[in-house]
């Protein structure tokens, strides 16, 4: 986090200056020199930006899988859930759990991304050019957590919003849906009074919280969508990413 404010402040800085000599700002500007090398597979090839947000991408969704497993399970009620349930709701949720905790990689101000294990911050049309997910799927996951982060969640509340995103009786290949279903009401409550106790004069926000989860869905299918597409286009890592989404061959 230390290595995005450091960017980010560094890049609101260059932007005013851009401003006050009015000169146009290029893909060159935006980026900032360590990116260039990176920008340089392994074969000396130049990489587009969307081509190394993408490997940033994967990266984070692998880590991230292993931590919403470990965090699924101190969500109190989810181990006496069936095993095969469980099993579900992760691998249903686990990207849109994802959006949400790395939703503040994405800053509102300058339209950019930080890109994890990269150290670097792409601007959102530069990052369309080469990922794979496309373009469209860009503009949902900017819309989505520029909408999110103006909502100013604590820690505790993020937490709350993720297990309920998790647990969802609509999820495919549930076996005992009302056994979900009674889960997520607990949460539901638990999220309404935190998000009354914090924000008391925010009346709107629970049920504007409760909406974005539609925005999830929407942004968790374009993803699922391109996914498919793609297994047929290109061949994907053996790694956890891979097997949550069923992208092996």
């Amino acid at each position: 986090m230390n290595h995005m404010e450091e960017k980010l402040k560094l890049h609101k800085d260059r932007l005013r200056l851009e401003s006050l000599i009015n000169k146009n700002i290029s893909f060159k500007d935006i980026l900032f020199p360590e990116l260039f090398a990176q920008l340089r597979g392994p074969d000396g090839r130049i990489c587009k930006a969307g081509e190394i947000c993408w490997d940033g991408f994967q990266s984070l969704l692998n880590k991230t899988i292993q931590d919403t497993v470990t965090f699924a399970k101190k969500i109190p009620g989810f181990t006496h859930l069936d095993q095969e349930d469980q099993i579900s709701l992760i691998k249903g949720g686990c990207f849109e759990v994802a959006c949400v905790i790395h939703s503040k990689f994405i800053d509102s101000d300058t339209n950019t991304m930080f890109v994890a294990g990269k150290t670097i911050l792409v601007c959102r049309e530069d990052m369309k050019v080469g990922f794979p997910l496309g373009e469209h799927f860009v503009e949902l996951l900017f819309n989505l957590c520029i909408r999110f982060n103006a909502y100013k969640l604590i820690d505790t509340e993020k937490a709350l919003f993720s297990a309920l995103v998790l647990i969802s009786p609509d999820r495919q290949g549930l076996k005992n849906r009302e056994k979900v279903s009674k889960l997520q009401e607990l949460l539901i409550q638990a999220l309404q009074t935190q998000i009354t106790s914090s924000h008391p004069e925010e009346v709107g926000l629970f049920p504007r919280l409760l909406m974005s989860i539609s925005s999830l869905r929407e942004l968790g299918v374009e993803h699922r969508r391109m996914l498919e597409n793609l297994k047929r286009q290109m061949s994907f890592p053996h790694d956890l990413y891979a097997e949550t989404f069923d992208l092996l061959s």
